[in-house]
């Protein structure tokens, strides 16, 4: 995707708005105290860089083939993880590419890498790319959200207890998707399953 300048016209008409999906306002021509709307501008657009930065898969200035993870948090079932950030090797994928993603092992956010996603739920991060021995490209994937995650099937009989409420279960003697109350299954609609 190309970024195309504007024009002045372009950015003059910008005075004063607010953009709606960013909650920044552009800077009055000829305010008087200038200075404090562009620092509020400049807060603005560091606070939103901030929040891009969460969970960020970047080139490590360390070694060739190696990458930095941005600090952040994701929900993983019923847990909230926190990553501190961190590196990790991807000397492993030379001449591939290497998968980054985040699990939670027992509760603890961990960095997974991998030549294929794995099978357990996960948070993808990135796809890193290696030609000798140098990260030529880094794909972004954490847009992808919470990836492979399997609802527990079978029949009505070999349903588990409504012990936890938000449970799913797929029913395969009734082909619909059963939700525990924490006492109780029920249909997606509140109806009695």
């Amino acid at each position: 995707m190309s970024i195309t300048q504007l024009t002045d016209t372009e950015a003059l008409a910008l005075s004063g708005v607010t953009n709606t999906e960013t909650r920044a306002t552009h800077t009055v021509v000829g305010q008087f105290n200038h200075a404090a709307a562009r620092k509020r501008l400049d807060a603005r657009i560091l606070e939103l860089c901030e929040l891009n930065a969460e969970l960020e898969v970047y080139k490590d200035t360390a070694a060739a083939t190696t990458v930095g993870i941005g600090a952040g948090r994701r929900n993983l079932g019923n847990n909230a993880v926190v990553y501190a950030g961190g590196t990790v090797s991807l000397s492993a994928y030379n001449n591939a590419t290497g998968l980054v993603w985040l699990y939670s092992n027992s509760g603890t956010a961990t960095i997974g890498t991998g030549s294929s996603w794995p099978s357990y739920p996960h948070w993808k991060l990135a796809e890193v790319t290696i030609a000798a021995g140098v990260i030529t490209g880094i794909l972004d994937r954490r847009n992808e959200g919470l990836s492979d995650v399997v609802i527990r099937s079978g029949s009505t009989g070999s349903r588990p207890a409504a012990g936890t409420i938000g449970q799913l279960y797929w029913n395969t003697t009734t082909t619909k998707l059963n939700v525990s109350t924490g006492s109780a299954w029920v249909l997606a609609d509140g109806t009695s399953a």
